[in-house]
């Protein structure tokens, strides 16, 4: 196995405003070695960093690795290629058929708003019940408000990123998607003039929609100031009623 698999990425730890999953369909269709997988962040998220921290996967699982794409690229053009990849989590597995086992990645994997990354769960078990995965049933993929789970291949060999499945279609079959859950932390920033540029597209279209409404309001409330002359006094307080009352 290429040593570029076990470089580990510089990502920093962020303190989350809030840590969320997202459960993906569990149809329990086929289980072999492993599912090669996207996940999405919507361009118009209401986050500024988001990182996926750990994947939950059922199986027989056994030796089972995660790996990621070194860049913010999807799955699909490197699937087999190991030099574009590195791994986040190696741990041996009692078997969980039943419920997902968490997979917690060593350091966080950064996904920015608008992005997609490659994502690889893989079990070095010699058999075809290692990890469960669904066909593709449908054109709308597991989301949430911030990220999608795209579909995927499954794996067919016990080696990483083989091809060679030693079954007459190979070692990949397409139309596949992932089973299990996708743990994240979300950190948000609050809008300010000053940080305006650090969102998304449709979100500044928002922002300063909401600002030009805003002096709207404040200038025709000011005009109805002038016509109308002095604005109302307040009312008084409680305690001054009842000092107004002994006197």
């Amino acid at each position: 196995m290429s040593a570029s698999l076990h470089t580990q990425s510089s990502s920093t730890v962020y303190s989350y405003d809030r840590t969320l999953s997202l459960p993906s369909s569990d149809h329990q269709d086929h289980t072999f070695c492993g599912v090669s997988f996207s996940i999405a962040t919507k361009p118009d998220a209401p986050c500024t960093q988001l990182q996926i921290t750990s994947l939950s996967v059922r199986g027989a699982l056994g030796r089972v690795s995660i790996y990621t794409t070194k860049q913010l690229i999807p799955h699909t053009d490197v699937y087999s290629d190991p030099s574009a990849w590195y791994r986040v989590h190696l741990s041996d597995n009692a078997a969980s058929f039943r419920s997902y086992k968490a997979l917690p990645f060593d350091e966080p994997v950064d996904l920015p708003p608008g992005c997609a990354r490659g994502f690889y769960v893989h079990s070095e078990m010699q058999n075809d019940q290692a990890i469960v995965y669904d066909n593709v049933r449908s054109h709308t993929p597991s989301a949430d408000v911030h990220v999608s789970v795209l579909p995927g291949l499954a794996h067919l060999s016990p080696t990483p990123f083989s091809s060679h499945g030693g079954f007459a279609w190979g070692g990949w079959r397409r139309n596949r998607v992932f089973v299990g859950k996708v743990d994240y932390g979300v950190k948000t920033v609050l809008w300010t003039k000053k940080n305006h540029l650090l969102f998304t597209k449709s979100f500044r279209v928002c922002a300063s929609a909401a600002q030009r409404r805003s002096a709207l309001l404040r200038r025709k409330r000011a005009e109805s100031l002038v016509v109308g002359g002095r604005p109302p006094e307040p009312p008084l307080r409680p305690a001054r009623q009842q000092q107004m009352r002994r006197t």
